[in-house]
């Protein structure tokens, strides 16, 4: 029984311990204080939860699904560590440009009948020029830390109106051919989408 309690302690220890690492590498690299670390790991633990109760998947799927969107939101998180750490700006239009070009994407599969990966040809090149076209800006008026959170909650504001403006509130959803295709793993069948999301967000992590 003692033994059994000390295996679980050095379990919950381990997993503890590799939160922390995280956070302190975040700073060290980065120079951001990460107090969504715990939450972060929350996240994936509820999304693991959800789909394994929820949609009757089995646990292992679920953790596995739940690391691919995990890794999403951690390719949008190491951008915004970026921006500060590199670039010295606060950029509070990062996550709204993401929402933009997931709505561009969205807006040129299904209206315009492009393939996903497709759009990926224009989403990517004009996100580019947003970016850069932010950071000139900041630049150009040497703005101070504090300044370009101002002016980057601007543009949060105006891009996200005119998103409400254009696609309005409405959930929607991308339905393409990709869906349907299943990577097996074992005994385990996964989305495409969902594996071909882990692998770029890690490629790019590294890149």
């Amino acid at each position: 029984m003692l033994l059994s309690a000390w295996i679980s302690g050095l379990g919950l220890g381990s997993m503890y311990g590799l939160m922390a690492l995280g956070f302190y590498v975040t700073y060290a690299v980065s120079g951001t204080v990460n107090f969504a670390q715990g939450s972060a790991m929350m996240l994936g633990a509820v999304l693991t939860f959800a789909f394994a109760q929820t949609l009757g998947w089995p646990m292992l799927a679920s953790a596995l699904l739940a690391l691919c969107l995990c890794a999403l939101y951690g390719l949008l998180g190491l951008g915004l560590g970026l921006s500060w750490g590199l670039l010295r700006t606060i950029n509070l239009a990062h996550f709204a440009f993401a929402f933009l070009s997931a709505y561009i994407c969205w807006q040129l599969s299904v209206v315009a009948k492009w393939d996903p990966l497709l759009t990926l040809v224009c989403v990517v090149p004009l996100m580019f020029a947003l970016g850069a076209g932010l950071h000139w800006l900041t630049e150009r008026f040497r703005l101070t830390p504090f300044s370009s959170l101002l002016l980057t909650f601007g543009c949060m504001g105006i891009v996200e109106s005119v998103m409400q403006t254009i696609w309005t509130a409405d959930p929607r959803k991308l339905e393409s051919h990709y869906a349907e295709l299943k990577f097996r793993l074992g005994p385990l069948y996964l989305p495409v989408p969902e594996v071909l999301t882990l692998v770029l967000a890690i490629s790019i992590s590294f890149a």
